[in-house]
C-alpha cells in the first residue's frame, strides 16, 4: 500500500502539470517564429544596440516587405511577446511588441500583427499570415 505523503505528491504533480498545459494552450501561436532561420532573416546591421532592448532579434523572421518598409517578427524579450519590427531605413524604424498589436509611424507606416488563425483585419493588405498594412491617413 502507497503511503499518504506518496498519494499527495502525485496529486500535487498532477494538478502542477494540467495547470500548466492550459497556461501553455492559451498562448498566441506565431508559426513563422517555429521555422529554422534563413540568410534573408537577418536585420538589418545597422540597428542599433537598444533595438534588442525589447525583442530578440536572434529570433527574428523575415515576413515581406510593404511600399519600401521591412518587416521581421520576433520573441519578445517579456515572456510570451512577439515583436514587429518595420524598418525603412536606419533613420525610421520602429518596434512593437505584446501578444498582438499595431506598429504605426509617420515614417515606416502602419503594420498589424496578431497570432495564427485570427481573422484578416478589416482595411488590411496581408503581407504574411500574421502582419498587414495600412494605408495611412
Amino acid at each position: 500500500m502507497k503511503s499518504p505523503r506518496f498519494a499527495r505528491a502525485a496529486v500535487v504533480v498532477s494538478i502542477a502539470t494540467i495547470a500548466l498545459t492550459g497556461c501553455s494552450a492559451g498562448a498566441a501561436s506565431y508559426a513563422i517564429l517555429d521555422r529554422a532561420p534563413q540568410p534573408s532573416d537577418d536585420t538589418p546591421a545597422s540597428l542599433p544596440d537598444y533595438a534588442s532592448e525589447n525583442m530578440d532579434l536572434s529570433t527574428a523572421r523575415y515576413v515581406g516587405e510593404h511600399d519600401g518598409t521591412k518587416l521581421w517578427l520576433g520573441e519578445g524579450k517579456d515572456t510570451s511577446t512577439v515583436c514587429l519590427l518595420a524598418y525603412p531605413d536606419d533613420e525610421s524604424w520602429l518596434i512593437g511588441c505584446g501578444s498582438e498589436g499595431e506598429v504605426d509611424g509617420t515614417e515606416v507606416g502602419r503594420f498589424r500583427f496578431q497570432p495564427d488563425g485570427d481573422p484578416a483585419p478589416e482595411g488590411g493588405t496581408e503581407i504574411s499570415a500574421n502582419v498587414f498594412a495600412f494605408r495611412q491617413i
